[in-house]
Order: C-alpha cells, then structure tokens, then sequence
C-alpha cells in the first residue's frame, strides 16, 4: 500500500511539472457521492458513498485535458443476502483524459481512463485481505460556473479486472474546482 501511495505521488508530481511546463492552468477539485455496485458485484453488496480529489490542467497544445484523481469508495456487505455483517472498500487512483464540448453556461464533457485500485474491507469484525488491481472508467459530466470556481455533476462507470470477474459500479458524484479555467 505504501508503495502505491508513493508512485501515485510520483505521478502526480509529474502531471504537474509537465501542466506546469505546457504553461497550462491547473485546478483543484474535491468530489463526492453515491457509488452503486453493479453486475454480481451487487449479488452482495449494498450501494454505498464515494469521496474523491482532483487535480485537472488542459495544456494549450493539446485536445483534451487530463485529470488525475484519488477516490475512496465504501460499500455495505449485503447481510441479508450473505449472512455476514461488514464492508468492502476501494482506494485508488486514475488518470483520466478529459474531453469537454463547447458551453455556454454550462460545459458538458466526456471522461475516460484508466485506475490502479486497492480492494479490501472487513466481514465480521475480520480483515478481509486486500488486493491491488488495473482497471477503466468512462463517464460524462457536466460543469457549472460557480461565483469564482466551477461546480460538476459527473456520471461513471468504473470496472476493475479481478481474478474470476470484474467489481463494477455505477459512480454519480457532485464536486467543486477551483482555479485555471
């Protein structure tokens, strides 16, 4: 876990020096919401929350922006289906790119990219061992200027690939940024 939390630092020191250097405008966001498992993921588990930070920047030479972020999901294990009392958890990072439309009040955008994601919780007061695996999400969102800083609504679909399977679920969050443009 530590060395996950290292290169998502490392990486996010890049993204930095490289919107720093492409003279582009870098926001800051914080994000959050309702995270919905979906597929056999909901066979046992309730919806739950999702809490995220956000670093974007659209550099001036390139189509699109890009937009790292670090989330925290946590669902409730479905008791009534399993038997068991407790919780799953998925704390991770992406990289997205970001493709937004033209607005006029409002900017619609499209969002896409990959996640590394760390997968755990707990089931009767017992660890359950965590794991760390590659994923996607995709969604679409819309922004809203907001008195010095700009508000989103934002829809995703986020998939990570698992031994057997893959853990979906089903993201709407609201969150602000501040910053750039």
């Amino acid at each position: 876990m530590k060395r996950m939390g290292l290169r998502v630092a490392a990486l996010a020191m890049r993204v930095m020096a490289f919107a720093h250097s492409a003279d582009a405008q870098a926001r800051l966001g914080v994000a959050a919401g309702l995270a919905v498992p979906t597929g056999e993921f909901a066979d046992f588990a309730k919806s739950g929350f999702n809490i995220e930070g956000n670093l974007e920047f659209r550099p001036e030479s390139m189509p699109f922006g890009l937009r790292a972020d670090v989330f925290f999901n946590r669902f409730a294990i479905d008791e009534d289906a399993t038997g068991i009392d407790g919780n799953f958890r998925a704390f991770g990072a992406a990289l997205n790119a970001l493709f937004q439309m033209a607005g006029v009040s409002a900017t619609p955008y499209l969002v896409v990219g990959p996640t590394i994601t760390n997968l755990g919780g707990s089931a009767d007061n017992v660890d359950i061992e965590s794991e760390t695996k590659v994923g996607a999400q995709a969604g679409v969102g819309v922004k809203f200027p907001l008195s010095g800083m700009t508000s989103r609504i934002e829809a995703r679909y986020h998939t990570i690939f698992t031994e057997d399977d893959a853990t979906n679920m089903f993201l709407i969050n609201f969150g602000i940024m501040s910053g750039g443009r």
